[in-house]
């Protein structure tokens, strides 16, 4: 209700939405941080 989207990401996987980068769990470190740097 409030606009959500849920998107199913592999263990390994991160994802960026604006300027918010989420990831599923610590494997996905690397991909998080990549997309982070990037936002920078």
């Amino acid at each position: 209700m409030a606009g959500a989207e849920y998107i199913e990401l592999p263990m390994d996987g991160a994802i960026t939405d604006g300027q918010l980068v989420t990831a599923p769990a610590w494997p996905a470190h690397p991909a998080m941080l990549k997309q982070f740097v990037a936002l920078l």
